[in-house]
């Protein structure tokens, strides 16, 4: 057989998007929720993965909304030209997707805010919250759901199509605990989640990465 692989073929970039899973608290916080997914995903994933390129209209309407309210004679958002438009459509050669979390969303009430994206945004007045009963790992910023995954897996789906995807982390944050069942009941639970996607919603997963063998010494206790 064969190992010849086209030059092209192995010249393949794109970039990671870390995103989480966004579920509206109740039924009158669904259209909320969608537009917390456009913030989420479409901010950095719209301009290179749409058919349309620039922003999600959505996102552009409320960062418009929010800035006049705030005093700013225009968007905070600066627009794309149709010249940056086309620059950016298209570059790149797969969907990058890091998954570690899901929330709740409901809309804030009065002062009540939170940063993006671990508690809300005062850009799009809402509030994040964690799933009901969901376990927690070393981490409890990041609170643990896998069928978000499969989720989010879909939603990149519906919104770019049958785009060739990479998960390009994922993983569990363990304690001091030497019988690390947890992280593989972590991974069972999540790989569970992308066979159902991939089998059931038919999206196009090639490759997982699991991260890290090691915890996030690096970021998380200063080995940067």
């Amino acid at each position: 057989m064969s190992t010849y692989v086209k030059e092209e073929e192995l010249r393949r970039i794109s970039l990671p998007n870390n995103l989480i899973w966004i579920d509206p608290i109740d039924s009158n916080a669904v259209e909320l929720a969608k537009l917390g997914m456009e913030y989420m995903v479409g901010r950095y994933s719209h301009a290179i993965h749409s058919k349309e390129g620039g922003w999600p209209k959505a996102v552009e309407e409320q960062l418009l909304k929010y800035s006049l309210e705030h005093g700013f004679r225009k968007s905070k958002l600066p627009a794309f030209t149709e010249e940056e438009k086309a620059l950016a459509r298209g570059t790149a050669d797969f969907y990058g997707l890091n998954y570690y979390t899901a929330r709740v969303i409901r809309p804030a009430h009065g002062a009540e805010t939170g940063p993006w994206f671990t508690d809300g945004s005062p850009e799009i007045d809402a509030i994040l919250g964690p799933p009901p009963n969901a376990k927690t790992s070393a981490t409890p910023v990041l609170p643990l759901s896998p069928v978000g995954l499969r989720k989010i897996l879909s939603y990149i789906k519906q919104e770019y199509g049958d785009i060739e995807i990479f998960i390009t982390e994922n993983g569990y944050a363990g304690g001091k605990e030497f019988s690390d069942y947890n992280r593989t009941e972590f991974i069972r639970d999540h790989l569970e989640q992308v066979l159902l996607a991939i089998k059931e919603d038919h999206v196009n997963v090639s490759s997982y990465t699991y991260w890290s063998l090691f915890d996030a010494f690096e970021w998380g206790s200063g080995y940067t």
